[in-house]
């Protein structure tokens, strides 16, 4: 392994076997076996963890194999042999995001490269419920961390990245980017921002602590961050469908309908049902057959055709726009 391997980035496949990335390199791990699989190296050189901080997530899963692919965003090309003291906050993050399909045929045929709108370190990635991925925070030059030679106030990053973008997985090759409908944040949230999706589908967005003393609250450039903001993207204007009689409790192998209303507007093929009880995990789409994988579990579904004309569900949310929540730093 090369010199970086903090921080590494471990996502679980659907088989059991575990996605790692660690600076540039890719393996899989069978933790049963306890044997790799080498995969190729990020391409270009671009570094993903720390202190090159990218970010990496696996795309939602589609019928009617539920194959798994990753997408590994952001970070840097620097040199991982740079000395510490020689990094700068000025240094370009890199805009490059990787994409591999993980089956042996995707795995010989490599990564597959697209360009995000802004170079990002330090960005986060989250699924929606539409099935896009949204790309937020971070910054667009440096790297992670507390300053290293005592410039951008005392942080290691700096002009941070404001307006988040989408990406669609399954629109074609160079159309998958698109910031429409989002708007810029006022917030900078460079080193140790977060992110996650709320119970309304909204995004909780918060954080940023860029200083080694985290009591530094104004009077520096990027103060650590105590405001949160609510981000509703597009789809939150848009009416949603609606279960009906829905059982409050279940025996056990039990079979249950609940009838789904579809509002105008909604296409049948757009929406999921999912489950999550414990250690088991059910998801199918309209007209999709279950796929099962040897070391998961899933409850079979089927979704009703009906649909109520007129139907709005849910509380209504105002167009897309940051929130902002604030907290009094005493």
């Amino acid at each position: 392994m090369t010199p970086c391997r903090t921080f590494y980035r471990s996502i679980s496949l659907p088989d059991g076997r575990v996605f790692m990335v660690a600076n540039n390199q890719t393996i899989i791990y069978d933790i049963e076996t306890k044997t790799e699989t080498i995969l190729p190296d990020i391409p270009n050189g671009v570094r993903v963890t720390n202190p090159f901080d990218g970010t990496a997530t696996l795309l939602p899963l589609s019928p009617p194999l539920y194959t798994p692919e990753i997408l590994v965003c952001g970070g840097s090309n620097s040199s991982d042999t740079t000395p510490q003291a020689q990094h700068s906050p000025e240094d370009p993050a890199s805009d490059q995001c990787s994409r591999i399909l993980v089956t042996p045929e995707g795995i010989q045929r490599g990564w597959v490269l697209e360009r995000m709108p802004e170079a990002r370190v330090l960005p986060e990635m989250i699924l929606l419920p539409d099935g896009r991925v949204l790309i937020i925070n971070g910054a667009e030059t440096g790297y992670a961390g507390y300053s290293s030679n005592g410039t951008a106030a005392v942080s290691n990053s700096d002009h941070p990245a404001l307006r988040p973008v989408l990406y669609d997985p399954n629109a074609p090759l160079g159309q998958r980017f698109s910031s429409d409908g989002l708007p810029s944040s006022e917030i900078a949230r460079v080193y140790h921002s977060t992110v996650t999706l709320t119970p309304d589908g909204n995004i909780f967005v918060a954080g940023s602590n860029p200083n080694l003393n985290p009591n530094i609250v104004n009077n520096t450039r990027f103060p650590t961050e105590f405001r949160a903001e609510y981000l509703n993207p597009p789809y939150m204007n848009v009416a949603r469908p609606e279960l009906h009689n829905v059982p409050e409790t279940l025996p056990f192998n039990h079979t249950f309908t609940v009838p789904v209303a579809i509002p105008p507007g909604l296409k049948a093929s757009d929406v999921q049902g999912t489950f999550q009880i414990h250690t088991w995990f059910g998801l199918r789409e309209f007209n999709s057959l279950i796929s099962s994988f040897s070391r998961s579990r899933f409850l079979d579904s089927c979704l009703s055709r009906k649909s109520t004309p007129g139907l709005h569900a849910g509380q209504s949310f105002p167009k897309s726009q940051f929130d902002n929540s604030h907290d009094s730093a005493e």
